[in-house]
């Protein structure tokens, strides 16, 4: 996290967030539950104001080289070709 803070005005980030996977019997009977595969450690969200501010940062120096840090340091910890990655757009639901 330390080290993608440091980046993320390169990036044009608005935010960013981890959620760690709970090592709880809860996890382990929802999984069980739904017939699920074991899950992944964690999750991270990287949030911009626009896909073209996330692009606009990766056409600089500065974004590309943050970039190209934050992949190399993930090649030590993240199984990418097993981890899913995807750009996608919120859609808030009011409830009642």
């Amino acid at each position: 996290a330390a080290l993608f803070a440091g980046y993320a005005e390169s990036l044009n980030v608005r935010r960013y967030t981890q959620s760690h996977r709970l090592a709880t019997d809860v996890n382990d009977g929802l999984r069980a539950y739904r017939g699920a595969p074991d899950g992944f450690d964690g999750v991270a969200e990287v949030w911009f104001d626009s896909l073209e501010e996330l692009l606009a940062a990766l056409q600089t120096p500065a974004g590309r080289a943050a970039a190209a840090d934050l992949i190399a340091d993930e090649r030590r910890f993240v199984d990418h070709a097993a981890s899913p990655i995807w750009i996608s757009e919120e859609i808030v639901i009011d409830l009642p």
